[in-house]
């Protein structure tokens, strides 16, 4: 048996709360560090690698807790439900095993299931339903299986023999399925405590509840119906509340299905019998030795109940929840007797012989018992129903912490009634809208208007409604939703500015079309860029708890394409004349201009400028349009043409490339120099009209050409 410290310290009462959710809180093997919870826990589960025997020992301050192996659950699993619930900051290592700490949170009340019915094998013995155990705690959503019924299995929980709190205990072993061995829903079709109140286990849904198939058999549920006892059953002994309910609920199913109780049949695990103990199926100690040794036991006792199911003693009690002097009829629905005898604890008349149906009367206070006893000749049974008969005063009232609110608001109702098991509250308009307060609670107001509040107190099968009409008012909330942006029409790429001017509302969501980020929670201001052109709608949430508030701006946003356009005055010229250059282009940040041959060559203009060409020639337009990191190019080439006496064709050559020189006039001398001065050649009375440069560097020369009448200097762009 491996032994597993966990050395757990008990808080002092400034550490400590109560909590009354429900809480499930893990370790896994991944970490290492030590770990804290200061949620209270009711039960245990140990989960290792491999295989640690059939139990293991937790030991929490200083007690020490046998934990026993759960063969149905996945890997090797070790679970148990703590004696008491404890409250605790811990620090665990798991130092290789996973730990999952449970609390099932605060137990609701449970009415006693009392048996109505002796001898009876037609209907099933009373149970606890889920919707009262689990109360608080996540419903189960699943596909259910059903299953033809051919054995009875017996389980323990091998949990505490001294916790009474029986209900928290089946809510342990619920969310250990559930939470830990990650289960659709409990594994048995039922529990049973030692005070034999019988626990429905996994819910049917529209099923049968016996019939819905369980996981509690090793994988090997077909045909079975698992019944697990609360307790450890290795180291006590069974109580006999705990075996009568088994016998009347194990008699009920087999007699319903035309089963032998000492019989057996063909199994996937092998031939087991009809009642049958875990441990015949599965590598378990379960049920423990205690119960195991008896099952023969119960056995012959089931087979004497379904013998006698023809003598039956059944009574029906209506209303059983009733206030001082009100009057309570009982119903003799027994079989095979020929007299009774009525006792009845605290009533008028407190004995009765009545063979069908009689009426009493309660005067005081109080829960009451009744004992019906059967005669047949000499012999005679007995049924006793301990507080079958609730007398209390009852009284529906309730304060609030204020009848009016605003918009959002909150309001604490305070349930003062009394006499009642539970209570249903139906809050018109509110958030929530409908609850089950006993004593108190919060609910929020989202809308204007006025609101009925309605609350129900049920005992037994009955109730009473009382209604307040009218009852709370909600004011309208100084709140509004609007919003402004630096910019409706824009251009793809851009960001748009967003401020919300909103007000009044807890928190806002944004939707923008075609926008990204296409959804935002700005409650100040954000940013949103548009890649594509177009109109986008613009729709601004806020939010008030629940309620949501919508402002909708439909094609608000109008996104163009950016492009590049120019006019020019002229592109037919003489040198030394004046154009004017016109930007038409849309959706740029900045601008450069290359002007070829012009003066200034590299100007900024956003709209209108203009620039001078002094030399002839043809020459380029360049346009540069920037928008963020991105630019783009519009280019016109040998889009002006200059005039001039003496015109360079072309005047952008390649370095050693040819020039010609176009002029009506002679030419006497042809000097070609840089924009410092430096002379490359002087040619004198040239031969031809074309001039070979020699190699150069990349940049702006001159030609200075002499002719018959006058002397021009042209500038030469060498590429």
């Amino acid at each position: 048996m491996f032994r597993l410290l966990i050395f757990l310290a008990f808080c002092g009462p400034f550490f400590c709360q109560a909590q009354s959710q429900a809480q499930v809180t893990r370790w896994n093997t991944d970490q290492s560090d030590s770990r804290k919870t200061n949620h209270p826990v009711s039960a245990v589960v140990v989960r290792s690698e491999s295989y640690q025997g059939l139990s293991v020992t937790l030991q929490i301050d200083g007690s020490s807790y046998e934990i026993p192996y759960d063969p149905d659950a996945p890997e090797y699993s070790y679970f148990i439900s703590l004696p008491e619930v404890i409250s605790f900051p811990s620090s665990i290592s798991p130092e290789g095993f996973d730990i999952t700490l449970i609390y099932s949170g605060e137990v609701p009340k449970i009415k006693p299931r009392n048996q109505r019915v002796a001898n009876d094998c037609n209907d099933a013995p009373p149970t606890i339903p889920q919707s009262e155990w689990r109360e608080g705690l996540p419903e189960p959503d699943y596909n259910r299986a059903f299953t033809n019924v051919q054995h009875v299995i017996v389980h323990h929980a091998a949990g505490s023999n001294t916790n009474t709190n029986y209900t928290q205990v089946v809510r342990d072993i619920y969310l250990y399925h559930t939470q830990s061995n990650g289960w659709s829903d409990v594994g048995y079709n039922y529990l049973i405590a030692q005070n034999g109140d019988i626990y429905n286990g996994r819910d049917p849904g529209a099923g049968e509840q016996d019939n819905v198939r369980g996981a509690h058999f090793c994988g090997k549920n077909s045909y079975t119906m698992g019944i697990c006892l609360l307790g450890n059953y290795e180291t006590a002994q069974p109580t006999s509340s705990t075996l009568e309910s088994l016998e009347q609920l194990i008699a009920f199913k087999l007699e319903k299905e035309g089963l032998d109780p000492l019989g057996s049949s063909s199994h996937p695990a092998g031939q087991v019998g009809h009642i049958a103990g875990h441990r015949d199926g599965c590598a378990t100690a379960c049920p423990g030795t205690n119960v195991y040794n008896k099952l023969d036991d119960v056995r012959v006792g089931v087979q004497e109940k379904m013998t006698q199911c023809d003598t039956i003693l059944r009574v029906s009690i209506a209303p059983e929840n009733v206030e001082p002097g009100e009057e309570v009829t009982f119903t003799n629905k027994s079989n095979g007797f020929e007299s009774y005898k009525w006792l009845l604890e605290g009533a008028d008349p407190s004995e009765a012989n009545w063979t069908t149906d009689g009426k009493a009367t309660y005067a005081a206070e109080g829960t009451f018992d009744l004992t019906l006893i059967g005669y047949r000749g000499s012999e005679s049974d007995t049924m006793r129903l301990e507080d079958v008969v609730t007398v209390v005063e009852k009284e529906l009232k309730l304060t609030v912490s204020s009848q009016q609110v605003v918009e959002g608001g909150q309001i604490t109702f305070t349930n003062a009634s009394y006499g009642y098991d539970r209570y249903s509250w139906n809050l018109e308009g509110a958030e929530p809208s409908s609850t089950s307060w006993s004593s108190s609670g919060s609910a929020n107001y989202y809308y204007a208007g006025t609101y009925d509040v309605q609350l129900t107190g049920f005992y037994g099968d009955r109730s009473h409604t009382y209604t307040l009409t009218d009852y709370i008012t909600v004011t309208e909330l100084d709140k509004a939703l609007k919003f402004s942006v630096n910019d409706q029409e824009t251009f793809e790429g851009y960001k748009v500015t967003f401020t919300n001017e909103s007000f009044g509302y807890d928190r806002y969501t944004w939707k923008l079309e075609g926008a990204d980020p296409q959804t935002a929670d700005w409650s100040d201001s954000g940013m949103a860029s548009y890649a594509e052109k177009g109109s986008y709608d613009v729709e601004l949430i806020g939010h008030l708890g629940s309620r949501q508030d919508v402002l909708l701006e439909e094609d608000f946003i109008s996104v163009s394409v950016r492009e590049l356009g120019l006019l020019v005055s002229d592109i037919t010229l003489d040198a030394g004349q004046e154009v004017t250059f016109t930007n038409t282009s849309v959706g740029y940040e900045s601008y450069q201009w290359y002007l070829e041959g012009g003066d200034p060559q590299n100007p900024t203009w956003e709209d209108v400028g203009t620039a001078t060409y002094r030399y002839g020639g043809t020459f380029d337009i360049q346009l540069i349009g920037t928008h963020g990191t991105t630019s783009d190019t519009l280019a016109y080439e040998d889009f002006l043409l200059v005039k001039s006496d003496l015109m360079l064709l072309p005047n952008l050559v390649s370095s050693g490339g040819e020039v010609a020189l176009a002029t009506d006039q002679e030419i006497k001398k042809v000097t070609l120099m840089d924009a410092g001065g430096k002379v490359y050649f002087s040619i004198t009375s040239p031969l031809a009209d074309k001039i070979q440069l020699p190699a150069l560097d990349k940049g702006i020369y001159f030609l200075d050409v002499e002719t018959s009448r006058k002397r021009t200097r042209s500038k030469l762009l060498v590429k």
